[in-house]
C-alpha cells in the first residue's frame, strides 16, 4: 500500500512539474514565417500555427489555396480570434 501510495505521489509530483500549455507554441508561431516543406498543405500550416487557411491565404496573395509551392515563405497573420478556413476555397 505505501508502494503505490508513493508511486502516486510520484506521478502527481511529475505531472505538476511539467505543464501543458499547447497555445503558447500556437501564439509563438502566429505572426511570423514558415517555410513550406514537400508534402505540406495551406491545411497542415494553419492547423499547426492556430491560424485559419484564408487568413494565411490573405496575407500572401495566394489565389488558389490548394497550390503552394515547396521552399516558399509563407508570412504567418496574428490570430485573430475566429478562424477563416472558408472564403478562399472555390465551391464546386
Amino acid at each position: 500500500m505505501k508502494a503505490v501510495l508513493l508511486l502516486l505521489s510520484a506521478m502527481v509530483s511529475m505531472a505538476a512539474a511539467t505543464p501543458v500549455f499547447p497555445h503558447v507554441q500556437l501564439e509563438q508561431r502566429a505572426g511570423s514565417t514558415v517555410t513550406i516543406k514537400a508534402g505540406d498543405t495551406l491545411s497542415t500550416i494553419a492547423a499547426s500555427t492556430g491560424v485559419g487557411i484564408c487568413d494565411i491565404a490573405k496575407a500572401n496573395n495566394i489565389k488558389d489555396p490548394n497550390v503552394i509551392q515547396a521552399g516558399a515563405t509563407l508570412k504567418i497573420p496574428a490570430a485573430t480570434g475566429k478562424k477563416d478556413n472558408t472564403s478562399c476555397v472555390k465551391k464546386a
